[in-house]
């Protein structure tokens, strides 16, 4: 009797090669270092992760390329031709960026900013090339880290336990942190594998279900400790795209679990539901600089930089060293702009931040990169194994969440938001055809 293809990918991971699984597991310990590495001094987060990625991708593309070309038969970037519009839409993006990094008017900084979009397509392509060998186990090791991440935030803002040292008039709330940088950062990581979670829970049955479910509502409470809005925004738009997704009868039991969460949120309390009526509010009395946190300084700059350079922008990296400039000029139309003392390093939109970088051709390439995530959720009840429809049902909300997230914060700049990001998606593209 024929094997039923349900288990076909059991049989592809137990006769991948010892150099596949090697490459792979370097792919998953590039996710948790990226996820948990610090260091002291000025820059505690961000550039740790920043250079850990870079360093990785370029062994992952070394060992990846070797190995092709000792083994051509079974070569890892050989399989890339199954992903072409994939592999076109990465190749494109670090295209781009060296074209708009030899326009830039900072062409030091654009160099920096080229080799981390060229190793965040190098760490995405060789994940891809590997993931169709992997089982569906793949995303609990990509979930693991997020777990470990919610629950530090989550005794973070309880006051139960940090791994850091602040100053005593440091709030709550900037304490809590994770291991992945201030509260806005710690909901632009988590967004992506909650979504993942709350997809296998639906995906799988028995105790596996249930397990799921409960990883889903950690990430969920470590979401609600970081009062991260946007990023709660950004879930609810994913979790409606996933409701349309699914039959009736598994989207009404979603809708009422929902329903019952936000329930019990009000209920206890929680700080995020008190901020969303406030933010509401300013926006109603139209006071937008005030629910948007004074984020319009950054918005408007970041606009005329595109109106001024709308091919090739200002260059990859530039914002932050002709913010001040642009702020100044900004401040007859704008006096407000005076009042604070802001400066702003990244736009908090990234859809704004690569208009203004990389002009209308780079901010095209990101949404056509989100279209084709997106555009592998067909057909989610005809997948052939539980690996598809975990890849068609997680895809379009996972391409809009991040869409959406991307609206108030800038997860394209973080590493761990990025890593996490690219890992799912290339889970998803690799699986969303048959094995």
């Amino acid at each position: 009797m024929r094997r039923p293809k349900v288990r076909r990918h059991v049989r592809d991971e137990a006769t991948a090669p010892a150099t596949h699984h090697a490459i792979w597991w370097l792919v998953v310990a590039t996710l948790y270092a990226v996820s948990f590495i610090t260091a002291d001094g000025k820059d505690v987060f961000h550039l740790p992760k920043l250079v850990t990625l870079e360093g990785a991708a370029i062994l992952l593309l070394a060992g990846a390329a070797v190995v092709s070309i000792l083994d051509p038969r079974r070569g890892i970037l050989q399989r890339l031709r199954m992903h072409r519009v994939a592999l076109f839409i990465a190749l494109m993006a670090v295209t781009w960026t060296a074209i708009t990094a030899a326009a830039s008017t900072q062409r030091m900084l654009s160099l920096d900013t080229l080799l981390w979009v060229a190793c965040c397509a190098a760490f995405f392509l060789v994940t891809v090339a590997l993931a169709q060998e992997r089982s569906l186990m793949a995303c609990a090791l990509g979930i693991v880290p997020a777990l470990i991440n919610a629950a530090t935030v989550t005794a973070q803002r309880l006051e139960m336990w940090n791994p850091f040292v602040f100053p005593d008039e440091t709030p709550i709330r900037i304490r809590s942190t994770a291991y992945i940088g201030n509260p806005d950062d710690v909901g632009s990581y988590l967004l992506i594998p909650e979504i993942a979670a709350i997809v296998l829970a639906i995906v799988h049955r028995g105790m596996a279900r249930i397990a799921y479910a409960a990883a889903a509502l950690l990430i969920l409470v470590g979401m609600a400790a970081s009062e991260t809005l946007t990023a709660s925004l950004a879930l609810i738009i994913a979790g409606a795209v996933l409701l349309f997704s699914l039959s009736r009868r598994a989207a009404l039991v979603i809708a009422l679990a929902s329903a019952l969460a936000l329930g019990l949120g009000f209920v206890l309390d929680l700080p995020i539901l008190r901020r969303a009526p406030v933010v509401l509010s300013h926006v109603m009395a139209g006071r937008f600089g005030e629910a948007v946190s004074n984020r319009l300084q950054g918005f408007t700059a970041a606009w005329v930089m595109f109106k001024e350079r709308p091919m090739v922008g200002v260059g990859p990296g530039c914002f932050a060293y002709w913010y001040l400039p642009y702020n100044m000029l900004l401040s007859g139309k704008h006096p407000e702009f005076l009042v604070t003392d802001q400066n702003f390093h990244d736009v908090h939109n990234d859809h704004l931040q690569l208009l203004a970088t990389t002009g209308l051709p780079g901010y095209a390439i990101f949404l056509a990169a989100l279209w084709h995530l997106g555009s592998r959720g067909r057909g989610a009840g005809a997948a052939a194994d539980e690996r598809q429809r975990f890849a068609r049902l997680f895809a379009r909300p996972a391409a809009a969440g991040f869409a959406v997230m991307s609206l108030g914060q800038f997860p394209l700049e973080l590493a761990a938001a990025t890593t996490t990001m690219l890992f799912f998606a290339a889970l998803a593209i690799a699986w969303s055809r048959p094995s």
